[in-house]
């Protein structure tokens, strides 16, 4: 499982390329943290590829966690106009990033401020 802190992470990705993504994520990230984006978290349900619908797959993501309430799971993503509706519709958090699909220290923490007004643990 991946985490930060106490939050879980999810990956949802409309990459249809599972092995690139796969691949690049195991050298980027895992090589620094172990315990991230591991073989077994990418393999896991945690990891949704080639996604059409990002609201369903954060859905599925959270319920894979074991979660039901919805208010308190963030998502990140950088196509506000064909997600953001999806994933707000169910009650989740829309956190906006730039084009680039990074998740700055900016577009964390405006995130976690925004989970913390609904009175979810961070």
């Amino acid at each position: 499982m991946a985490k930060i802190g106490k939050n879980r992470v999810g990956l949802s990705t409309a990459s249809c390329s599972v092995s690139f993504v796969k691949s690049f994520l195991g050298w980027s990230v895992h090589r620094n943290q172990p315990d991230f984006f591991s073989p077994a978290f990418l393999a896991s349900n945690a990891s949704q590829f080639c996604t059409r619908d990002k609201g369903k797959e954060a859905e599925d993501i959270t319920r894979w966690y074991g979660a039901k309430d919805m208010r308190c799971t963030l998502v990140f993503d950088d196509q506000p106009k064909t997600n953001r509706d999806s994933i707000e519709s169910r009650g989740m958090i829309y956190q906006g990033i730039q084009t680039d699909s990074t998740v700055h220290v900016a577009d964390y923490d405006a995130g976690v401020q925004r989970l913390r007004e609904r009175g979810c643990p961070c």
